[in-house]
């Protein structure tokens, strides 16, 4: 979501994000996030960049998550199998990851 936009615009977006969720009386999660249709999160991004696309590989990556039972993979191999995940943060999160 950060790509090209500005955090106070990041927080609003996912500001809305959660309480989209929290007013179906949900919780914000990737198991939550995998269900959604980009239909129903991208107009909660229209104010980020290509939101669409965004809500498209938030969605994706969510679903990716998942087959990791819904936690970050611990692999540099498997974190880059994640939609948005290149190279260069793959190796931050698993330097994080491993602490």
């Amino acid at each position: 979501l950060h790509a090209r936009v500005q955090e106070p615009i990041v927080y609003k977006a996912m500001d809305r994000l959660r309480r989209h969720f929290a007013d179906k009386g949900e919780n914000l999660t990737c198991t939550t996030l995998a269900r959604c249709e980009v239909e129903e999160i991208a107009p909660l991004f229209s104010s980020v960049l290509f939101g669409n696309t965004k809500a498209k590989h938030i969605i994706q990556a969510s679903k990716d998550l998942m087959r990791f039972g819904g936690r970050v993979p611990e692999t540099m191999i498997g974190l880059q199998s994640i939609t948005g995940i290149g190279p260069q943060l793959s190796e931050i999160l698993y330097t994080v990851n491993r602490r």
